[in-house]
Protein backbone atom coordinates (compact mmCIF):
# COMPACT_ATOMS: atom_id res chain seq x y z
CA UNK A 1 0.00 0.00 0.00
CA UNK A 2 1.06 3.54 -0.68
CA UNK A 3 0.06 6.06 2.00
CA UNK A 4 0.36 9.82 1.47
CA UNK A 5 -0.51 12.09 4.39
CA UNK A 6 1.00 15.45 3.36
CA UNK A 7 2.49 17.42 0.48
CA UNK A 8 5.93 16.51 1.87
CA UNK A 9 5.27 12.84 1.06
CA UNK A 10 4.91 13.69 -2.63
CA UNK A 11 8.67 14.19 -3.05
CA UNK A 12 9.15 10.63 -4.26
CA UNK A 13 6.59 11.49 -6.94
CA UNK A 14 8.49 14.56 -8.18
CA UNK A 15 7.16 17.39 -5.99
CA UNK A 16 9.49 18.94 -3.41
CA UNK A 17 7.97 21.29 -0.81
CA UNK A 18 10.19 24.32 -0.19
CA UNK A 19 8.49 27.11 1.80
CA UNK A 20 5.26 28.92 2.57
CA UNK A 21 7.01 32.30 2.75
CA UNK A 22 6.88 32.83 -1.02
CA UNK A 23 3.10 33.37 -1.10
CA UNK A 24 1.97 36.93 -0.41
CA UNK A 25 -1.31 35.54 0.91
CA UNK A 26 0.46 33.10 3.22
CA UNK A 27 -1.68 30.36 1.73
CA UNK A 28 0.21 28.60 -1.05
CA UNK A 29 3.40 26.59 -0.71
CA UNK A 30 6.35 26.96 -3.08
CA UNK A 31 7.34 23.59 -4.55
CA UNK A 32 9.95 22.48 -7.05
CA UNK A 33 9.03 19.93 -9.70
CA UNK A 34 11.08 17.48 -11.69
CA UNK A 35 9.68 16.02 -14.94
CA UNK A 36 7.73 13.38 -12.99
CA UNK A 37 6.20 16.14 -10.82
CA UNK A 38 5.17 18.18 -13.87
CA UNK A 39 3.51 15.08 -15.32
CA UNK A 40 1.72 14.42 -12.02
CA UNK A 41 0.38 17.99 -11.66
CA UNK A 42 -0.71 18.13 -15.31
CA UNK A 43 -2.45 14.73 -15.01
CA UNK A 44 -4.30 15.83 -11.87
CA UNK A 45 -5.41 19.06 -13.56
CA UNK A 46 -6.16 17.42 -16.92
CA UNK A 47 -3.85 19.64 -18.95
CA UNK A 48 -1.15 19.06 -21.55
CA UNK A 49 2.17 18.53 -19.69
CA UNK A 50 4.31 20.05 -22.47
CA UNK A 51 2.30 23.28 -22.62
CA UNK A 52 2.05 23.36 -18.83
CA UNK A 53 5.85 23.04 -18.44
CA UNK A 54 6.34 26.06 -20.71
CA UNK A 55 4.23 28.24 -18.38
CA UNK A 56 6.12 27.39 -15.19
CA UNK A 57 8.92 29.53 -13.72
CA UNK A 58 12.37 27.98 -13.24
CA UNK A 59 13.08 25.84 -10.20
CA UNK A 60 14.33 27.38 -6.95
CA UNK A 61 16.47 24.46 -5.81
CA UNK A 62 18.35 22.01 -7.97
CA UNK A 63 17.11 18.58 -6.91
CA UNK A 64 13.82 16.75 -6.32
CA UNK A 65 13.87 13.07 -5.39
CA UNK A 66 17.53 12.80 -6.49
CA UNK A 67 16.69 14.08 -9.99
CA UNK A 68 17.06 17.49 -11.52
CA UNK A 69 14.28 19.95 -10.68
CA UNK A 70 13.14 21.86 -13.75
CA UNK A 71 10.35 24.17 -12.54
CA UNK A 72 8.54 25.59 -9.53
CA UNK A 73 4.89 26.06 -8.67
CA UNK A 74 2.79 27.46 -5.83
CA UNK A 75 0.34 24.85 -4.53
CA UNK A 76 -2.52 25.24 -2.08
CA UNK A 77 -2.44 22.65 0.73
CA UNK A 78 -5.76 21.24 -0.50
CA UNK A 79 -4.04 20.12 -3.72
CA UNK A 80 -2.47 17.27 -1.73
CA UNK A 81 -5.52 15.02 -2.16
CA UNK A 82 -5.85 15.12 -5.97
CA UNK A 83 -2.07 14.97 -6.42
CA UNK A 84 -1.84 11.97 -4.06
CA UNK A 85 -4.68 10.18 -5.88
CA UNK A 86 -2.95 10.65 -9.25
CA UNK A 87 0.43 9.70 -7.75
CA UNK A 88 -1.10 6.39 -6.66
CA UNK A 89 -2.54 5.80 -10.13
CA UNK A 90 0.84 6.63 -11.71
CA UNK A 91 2.31 3.96 -9.40
CA UNK A 92 -0.18 1.47 -10.95
CA UNK A 93 -2.45 1.21 -7.88
CA UNK A 94 -5.68 -0.60 -8.71
CA UNK A 95 -7.74 1.46 -6.29
CA UNK A 96 -7.28 4.57 -4.19
CA UNK A 97 -9.02 5.51 -0.94
CA UNK A 98 -9.30 9.02 0.50
CA UNK A 99 -9.66 8.80 4.27
CA UNK A 100 -11.59 11.13 6.56
CA UNK A 101 -8.35 12.36 8.11
CA UNK A 102 -7.15 13.53 4.66
CA UNK A 103 -4.71 10.68 4.04
CA UNK A 104 -4.70 8.91 0.67
CA UNK A 105 -4.06 5.16 0.46
CA UNK A 106 -3.36 3.33 -2.80
CA UNK A 107 -3.75 -0.42 -3.15
CA UNK A 108 -0.86 -1.82 -5.18
CA UNK A 109 -1.12 -4.96 -7.34
CA UNK A 110 1.46 -6.66 -5.12
CA UNK A 111 -0.59 -6.11 -1.93
CA UNK A 112 -1.91 -9.27 -0.31
CA UNK A 113 -5.73 -9.32 -0.75
CA UNK A 114 -6.29 -10.69 2.75
CA UNK A 115 -4.28 -7.85 4.29
CA UNK A 116 -6.15 -5.31 2.15
CA UNK A 117 -9.52 -6.69 3.29
CA UNK A 118 -8.37 -6.56 6.93
CA UNK A 119 -7.29 -2.93 6.42
CA UNK A 120 -10.64 -2.02 4.83
CA UNK A 121 -12.52 -3.64 7.72
CA UNK A 122 -10.38 -1.83 10.26
CA UNK A 123 -10.96 1.55 8.57
CA UNK A 124 -14.67 1.15 8.05
CA UNK A 125 -15.21 -0.33 11.50
CA UNK A 126 -14.28 2.85 13.38
CA UNK A 127 -17.24 4.69 14.90
CA UNK A 128 -17.02 8.27 16.13
CA UNK A 129 -19.49 9.15 18.90
CA UNK A 130 -19.24 12.91 18.30
CA UNK A 131 -19.74 12.59 14.51
CA UNK A 132 -22.22 9.70 14.82
CA UNK A 133 -20.83 7.95 11.77
CA UNK A 134 -18.58 5.07 10.85
CA UNK A 135 -15.23 5.85 9.32
CA UNK A 136 -14.56 9.10 11.18
CA UNK A 137 -11.05 9.60 12.44
CA UNK A 138 -9.29 7.87 9.58
CA UNK A 139 -11.90 5.67 7.91
CA UNK A 140 -12.57 5.59 4.17
CA UNK A 141 -14.42 8.66 2.93
CA UNK A 142 -14.21 8.08 -0.85
CA UNK A 143 -12.88 5.28 -3.05
CA UNK A 144 -11.79 5.31 -6.69
CA UNK A 145 -10.91 2.44 -9.00
CA UNK A 146 -8.24 2.81 -11.65
CA UNK A 147 -9.78 2.28 -15.11
CA UNK A 148 -6.32 2.38 -16.73
CA UNK A 149 -7.07 5.49 -18.78
CA UNK A 150 -7.68 9.15 -17.95
CA UNK A 151 -10.20 10.15 -20.62
CA UNK A 152 -13.49 8.60 -21.67
CA UNK A 153 -14.66 8.29 -25.25
CA UNK A 154 -18.13 9.67 -25.98
CA UNK A 155 -20.31 6.79 -27.22
CA UNK A 156 -22.18 8.73 -29.92
CA UNK A 157 -19.53 11.03 -31.37
CA UNK A 158 -16.41 8.98 -30.67
CA UNK A 159 -14.69 12.10 -29.30
CA UNK A 160 -12.44 11.81 -26.29
CA UNK A 161 -13.54 14.08 -23.48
Amino acid sequence: MITIRSLNELERHGISVLTGEACGYGYRILCDLNRQGIQLVSDALGINPDKFRDTLPPNWNSRVNRTEAVASIMLAPEMMTPLAVFACWAAKCSEVHVLYDGSVVGIEPSDDEKSVEMWRGWCQGKYCESCRRYGAGGGINRSYHNPGFARHQHAMSGRTV
